[in-house]
């Protein structure tokens, strides 16, 4: 994971540690992310956070059957689905399959931010 491919509130690890860190500051051009609890440090100390069911529940999906997918959240008038396949999760937005887009809480957060939506996670 690199600086460029987070923003500021984004939800992280600090690698070896199942410590949840929200991103605070990020310095592109060195490629160095700070959190509220720790100071800027290269990115290669931070992992994502994996997706689990657990999270996506924690990001606002609901646990439905609907199109397929056992997850959905609602973004505006739009859906984002998820489901889990062999250890691995796949996305669709409305009608277009995403696929497996989605690794980390930070990609989902990131896409519905792109969409105007803040999603607020229930820890």
């Amino acid at each position: 994971m690199k600086a460029t491919d987070l923003r500021s509130g984004n939800l992280i690890k600090f690698k070896g540690v199942d410590e949840i860190q929200v991103v605070s500051c990020l310095n592109y051009r060195t490629d160095e992310i700070g959190t509220f609890d720790r100071p800027l440090g290269k990115s290669s100390l931070y992992e994502s956070i994996p997706m689990t069911e657990e999270w996506l529940l924690k990001l606002g999906f609901e646990a439905k059957q609907e199109n397929g997918f056992d997850f959905v959240l609602n973004i505006s008038a739009a859906k984002l689905y998820a489901r889990a396949n062999s250890g691995a999760w796949f996305f669709q937005f409305n009608e277009t399959y995403l696929g497996q887009l989605f690794t980390g809480v930070h990609h989902i957060q990131n896409f519905c931010a792109s969409l105007g939506k803040e999603l607020e996670v229930k820890l």
